[in-house]
């Protein structure tokens, strides 16, 4: 069972300063799934991007990047929706993805994680990228906050 919570899509106005992707869309919706250690359903955000060519501010400008679709989970309870809050801003801002080569395919010129933490999966704990996690969330608010995005959960 899916809720729909929001969905919007960004052409980022800070392009010559990062080396994101220029454009992509996140949708959000709310899982009927509970987050392993909690006792509250799961918020799951999808940011999809489309390849394209890099820019003057990505690692090899006129080289092709292969586009992509990634998942985030977060807790549906009151600090995961005011994480979520703040990875929204994280994301128009540019700051969840970058182009680079990938750390577990070793592809170039690809779309990857940047600096923020992220659930890619709601099992595994932190090893494999998932819950349970108690840390997750200072950890993600710390990482936030470094890069100038407020995160007060």
């Amino acid at each position: 069972l899916y809720f729909f919570i929001f969905s919007f899509v960004f052409s980022c106005p800070f392009s010559c300063f990062h080396s994101h992707p220029l454009t992509g869309q996140l949708k959000v919706v709310r899982v009927n799934y509970t987050v392993p250690g909690m006792t509250c359903l799961t918020i799951e955000m999808t940011l999809s991007f489309e390849g394209g060519v890099q820019g003057p501010s990505h690692p090899n400008p006129g080289t092709r990047y292969t586009g992509t679709v990634r998942k985030i989970y977060l807790p549906d309870d009151a600090a995961g929706r005011q994480a979520l809050s703040s990875m929204a801003i994280a994301f128009e801002r540019g700051h969840l993805l970058t182009i680079g080569t990938s750390k577990t395919t070793g592809l170039s010129n690809v779309i990857v994680w940047a600096t923020i933490p992220v659930k890619t999966t709601l099992t595994g704990g932190p090893k494999y990228y998932g819950f349970p996690d108690q840390k997750y969330l200072g950890e993600l608010a710390k990482a936030l906050k470094a890069v100038g995005v407020p995160a007060n959960f």
